[in-house]
């Protein structure tokens, strides 16, 4: 489940439900928006892998909670495999990482309401997942991995957008 807490360590606060007896979850990562009554949140409902865990191992979903209202809807289906997302300090702009075309990780973005899913980068054969904005929400970086198997990292918004160059081996 998620909770909230004040800097102080005081006044913790449940602020999701979905883990009962009947119907477990798991919440494994958490984007807020700028103004804190908003999230969207990586959450797992079927022990897919059937390790006996809902984990990262299983195939993530993508739900929205309004904080403010205590509401919450499904936005990608847990067939959309979300590996990462992030949501920009700055506006209404979400990056998400999830299973594209060849069930590859590709980046994309969502309107507010989830509508309009576009593939952000649209590179065929390669990985890309983990997005993650600056403090500014003027650009971020996020993790590639080319046909060679190695990781590197990529800054969004960039004419040179390649920072590492992966790995020996």
């Amino acid at each position: 489940e998620l909770f909230a807490i004040e800097a102080s360590g005081a006044g913790l606060t449940r602020l999701t439900f979905c883990n009962r007896p009947d119907r477990p979850c798991a919440n494994l990562e958490v984007a807020v928006a700028p103004d804190r009554t908003r999230s969207v949140v990586r959450r797992v409902l079927a022990d897919g892998n059937r390790d006996g865990r809902l984990d990262g191992g299983d195939d993530a979903g993508l739900v929205f909670l309004n904080l403010s209202r205590g509401v919450e809807a499904s936005l990608l289906p847990e067939t959309s495999k979300v590996s990462g997302v992030d949501w920009s300090p700055s506006e209404e702009r979400r990056l998400v990482s999830a299973a594209g075309e060849a069930g590859l990780d590709e980046l994309l973005t969502l309107a507010p309401n989830g509508t309009n899913q576009q593939n952000f980068t649209n590179s065929a054969g390669i990985r890309e997942r983990r997005p993650r904005f600056n403090s500014l929400g003027s650009t971020g970086i996020y993790e590639r991995i080319d046909q060679t198997g190695k990781a590197q990292v990529h800054v969004l918004f960039a004419s040179q957008p390649r920072i590492t160059t992966g790995g020996p081996g």
